[in-house]
């Protein structure tokens, strides 16, 4: 049997799945999929012939998988690479709990790397959108997000991403003005636009994100959006403000955020884990950001706020 690509098999935790994504993603190129915990110890006990399993591979259920994929000349460098950044995490205080941050790879074939991508994918239904990976059919009624998913987090599937859009789905977007902060692949700034915002500014510091983002905008047809490299705009003048980041980040764009934010404008801030959200709304507050609204998933939450 032809071998082709090494699959990577990165054990944490809800709360960590999301550094571990991006790192897998920056290490390969290539995409990554997270498997939720009603799969892990299936996969855990099947005999799939693992060519490297870490000793301490954790066994529990509040265990999460990550996958990433790399081609066979590109192994040494990023299993090595990938040793010294999850030493690191381990090493260094992050206040997250990452588990256990073992890892396993085997070498598998192109078809069956496509394969075991896409099948962790599927549409994903709100009350106003549907986020519809590109090649399964969609015949709903809800506006239609199309994604080729790049990135474990741009897709809907994380807690994050989904309580964004459930606090963005509840305003009345028709005729305001939106900028999308760290936009990744552009799923919130795309379902601004689909639920009928005037215009999307979309803002990421990361040049392979903002590609994405622009192929994902052509591909829902949403001319209104911009996407640029950038951190964030020198003047905020849109109506909302949409940051599914971190709450360290969050933190540090408060000065700019509250310096340069028109009045009346609403916040929508995401990515946030529970131990963080009392820090964060105190520092907004004592901004004059005043909270509308908390919604909260397993061990995230979501704040919607008006400055």
């Amino acid at each position: 049997m032809r071998k082709d690509s090494l699959e990577i098999e990165v054990s944490t935790t809800t709360v960590g799945a999301e550094i571990i994504a991006d790192t897998l993603t920056e290490l390969t190129g290539e995409g990554v999929c997270v498997s939720d915990e009603k799969d892990v110890l299936d996969v855990l006990t099947a005999s799939n012939n693992w060519d490297y399993v870490e000793d301490n591979l954790v066994k529990g259920n509040d265990t999460v998988l990550v996958k990433g994929f790399c081609k066979l000349e590109d192994k040494d460098r990023v299993i090595s690479e990938l040793e010294k950044r999850l030493a690191s995490l381990k090493n260094d205080d992050f206040g997250i709990d990452f588990g256990a941050l073992s890892f396993k790879t085997r070498e598998i074939t192109t078809d069956k790397w496509d394969e075991e991508w896409r099948k962790f994918y599927k549409t994903i239904e709100l009350d106003k959108i549907a986020v519809v990976p590109d090649w399964i059919e969609y015949d709903g009624d809800k506006a239609v997000v199309r994604l080729e998913p790049g990135m474990a987090f741009g897709t809907g599937e994380h807690a994050s991403t989904r309580l964004c859009l459930g606090l963005l789905e509840g305003l009345e977007l028709v005729g305001l003005d939106v900028i999308d902060v760290g936009t990744g692949s552009g799923i919130l700034g795309i379902s601004a636009s689909k639920l009928g915002s005037k215009s999307v500014y979309m803002t990421d510091i990361d040049e392979k994100a903002v590609a994405i983002a622009r192929e994902n905008v052509v591909k829902n047809n949403a001319p209104n959006c911009i996407v640029e490299v950038s951190d964030l705009a020198d003047s905020i003048s849109q109506d909302v403000i949409l940051a599914n980041l971190t709450a360290d980040i969050l933190l540090r764009l408060l000065e700019r955020l509250s310096k340069s934010v028109k009045r009346g404008a609403k916040l929508i801030m995401s990515g946030i884990i529970v131990e963080r959200l009392d820090e964060v709304l105190e520092a907004y507050t004592s901004q004059g950001f005043k909270v509308i609204k908390v919604l909260s998933q397993d061990d995230w939450r979501a704040v919607m706020m008006e400055y």
